[in-house]
């Protein structure tokens, strides 16, 4: 007898089933067995009304996302003091080739790119003369000295820890505007 007091009991449906072990808030007191009542509708308007809010919200999120929204905003100001802060430069010159000769040119044009036809133009570029009948090349070449004579020196940069090979010059003083000068690289930069 039990077993017919069994089948006669309604199964609840999926979505029944589904919402009774949601953890969602508020879908498990909208999705109960029984009847529609006050509480249920009250429950379903409240869920409706907060997932209507979310969705809003994320649609025009994604539609300001996708606008690629670009803000510049100018400041311009007059000052009677400019302040000059700590300039970085990085020069990918390994060597200055103002400094260079031609014998130092005909032992490191490989690593200069710079092909044996071209020396004369390399030369006349550099403003030494392209004559290149009077050169005899040296039977050794000393690299510590082609760097010592050619290579950069640090007379007015300071270290600095960035990658590449960068500088820093650290300028410590207030420069009145109308007395800005230019700021030239020294030989030993370039």
């Amino acid at each position: 007898m039990g077993s017919s007091e069994e089948e006669e009991q309604p199964r609840p449906s999926d979505i029944t089933v589904f919402g009774a072990n949601c953890t969602l808030h508020g879908l498990s007191h909208i999705f109960l067995p029984g009847g529609v009542t006050i509480r249920r509708l009250l429950w379903a308007a409240a869920f409706l009304s907060s997932l209507s809010i979310f969705l809003y919200q994320v649609a025009g999120a994604i539609m300001d996302y996708l606008s690629y929204p670009h803000v510049t905003i100018l400041d311009e100001m007059d000052s009677p003091v400019m302040y000059f802060p700590a300039i970085t430069m990085c020069n990918y010159n390994s060597f200055r080739r103002s400094k260079m000769i031609r014998n130092d040119l005909f032992w490191m044009a490989g690593l200069l790119g710079v092909e044996q036809s071209d020396f004369d133009d390399f030369m006349a570029a550099l403003g030494q003369p392209p004559d290149n009948s009077k050169f005899f090349p040296s039977k050794t070449f000393n690299m510590l000295e082609f760097l010592v004579c050619g290579g950069r020196s640090g007379t007015l940069w300071l270290p600095s820890h960035h990658p590449g090979g960068c500088c820093t010059l650290q300028v410590d003083e207030e420069i009145p505007p109308d007395n800005v000068k230019r700021f030239e690289c020294l030989e030993s930069a370039i």
